[in-house]
C-alpha cells in the first residue's frame, strides 16, 4: 500500500462512550462532524516511562518498563460557531468526562478512540488571517481502536 495524506479525513465527536472499547462498540454510537478541520491529530500511541536501577556488581543499569501514556494532541479548526461538532467540541473542555472520537481517513479506514478535551483556545492574526482555534486533547490509556 502507498502513503496515504490527510487530505479528505474527517472527525467526529459522541459525548457518548461505547458499551465496549472495540469496532462494534464505537460503530453503535452516533458522531456529530467536526467542521472545518484545517490539519487532523495522528494516530496516537503509547509511550512507556523508563524504570531503572543500578546494579553494582553487573556494574549496569538496568532497564524496564513503567507506566504508559498517551501524548498531547492536537487539532487546529477554523472557527464556526454554528457547527455542531466545534459546539460539542466546546462542552468537552468544560466537561470532565471523556469523548469518543472517530476518524475516518480517505481510504475508509476507521480509527476511534476516547479523549479528554484539555484546551480549545484561538489564535490570533491580521487582517489576512483566518480565525483558527487550536483543540488540545489526552487520549485514554486505551489503543486507538480499527476498523
Amino acid at each position: 500500500m502507498s502513503g496515504i495524506t490527510f487530505a479528505g479525513t474527517s472527525i467526529g465527536i459522541s459525548a457518548a462512550l461505547p458499551a465496549t472499547y472495540d469496532a462494534a462498540g464505537f460503530g453503535a454510537l452516533t458522531f456529530t462532524d467536526i467542521g472545518e478541520i484545517s490539519s487532523a491529530p495522528g494516530s496516537g500511541g503509547k509511550t512507556f516511562e523508563d524504570v531503572t536501577y543500578t546494579v553494582l556488581s553487573k556494574r549496569a543499569t538496568i532497564h524496564l518498563k513503567g507506566t504508559s501514556d498517551q501524548a498531547e494532541e492536537t487539532m487546529e479548526i477554523v472557527v464556526d460557531r454554528d457547527d455542531p461538532g466545534q459546539v460539542l467540541l466546546a462542552e468537552a473542555l468544560d466537561s470532565d468526562n471523556e469523548y469518543s472520537f472517530e476518524v475516518t481517513y480517505n481510504n475508509g479506514e476507521i480509527d476511534y478512540f476516547q479523549a479528554l478535551v484539555m484546551g480549545n483556545a484561538g489564535a490570533g492574526g491580521d487582517s489576512n488571517t483566518v480565525r483558527m482555534r487550536t483543540v488540545t486533547f489526552r487520549r485514554n490509556y486505551q489503543d486507538v481502536v480499527t476498523a
